[in-house]
């Protein structure tokens, strides 16, 4: 009977010494390339096993669920979803002039307008120049509104503003009132700052935050 064909080749005698056998370092290199695979199949298993521990009703189907897979990728999605619970807050300092009093350039309805902070106003009111400037016309505003104040009673016309632009913080359909009587500066009050997540002053200055 002829001989089966030498899987190494005609010199399968002199396979051995031909081929030095691989030192320690080349068999672990060897070995780790064959069982990674493994490995990453192992890891994989074990976050799918902590999850089924943590959440029990993960682990099969009942009537009316979600497959397992399913609800599990619901659960990280809503997660990765959730609003922070501390919103980052955004600040303006303003300080105050010589005589104590904190002003502040705005825009109203697109319009530049510097305002004197009232927190004492109820409303945020307008002084005549910047009522004519922001289009209003005076001659045609109702003054039906009656408000007390350390010179007497004055008559106000009430308005909506548009919005109020303070830095990137804008407040839309803002109440606000046109006097009868002569205002040096416009007042920025409560309609206002009463919409403003809070304000207070600190170290001489108004922190608005919103």
């Amino acid at each position: 009977m002829p001989a089966s064909p030498d899987p190494f080749g005609d010199n399968s005698d002199n396979l051995m010494p031909d081929r030095p056998a691989p030192d320690d370092g080349g068999l672990g290199v060897a070995i780790i390339k064959k069982l990674a695979p493994m490995l990453l199949i192992c890891a994989a298993a074990t976050v799918v096993i902590t999850a089924l521990n943590r959440h029990p009703e993960l682990s099969g189907n009942h009537e009316g669920q979600q497959p397992a897979g399913a609800r599990l990728q619901a659960m990280v999605s809503s997660a990765a979803e959730a609003p922070a619970s501390n919103p980052v807050t955004s600040e303006l300092r303003i300080p105050a002039n010589r005589l104590g009093h904190f002003l502040i350039d705005t825009e109203v309805n697109g319009e530049p307008v510097r305002f004197l902070v009232d927190t004492g106003a109820t409303k945020v009111a307008l002084a005549a120049t910047d009522a004519e400037r922001l289009g209003l016309h005076l001659e045609d505003l109702s003054y039906d509104e009656i408000y007390k104040t350390a010179n007497g009673e004055i008559r106000a016309a009430p308005v909506t503003l548009r919005q109020i632009r303070v830095g990137q913080f804008v407040l839309y359909d803002v109440e606000a009132i046109v006097t009868d009587a002569p205002l040096h500066m416009s007042l920025l009050g409560m309609t206002f700052l009463g919409r403003l997540q809070s304000y207070k002053v600190h170290d001489n200055n108004m922190v608005m935050a919103w």
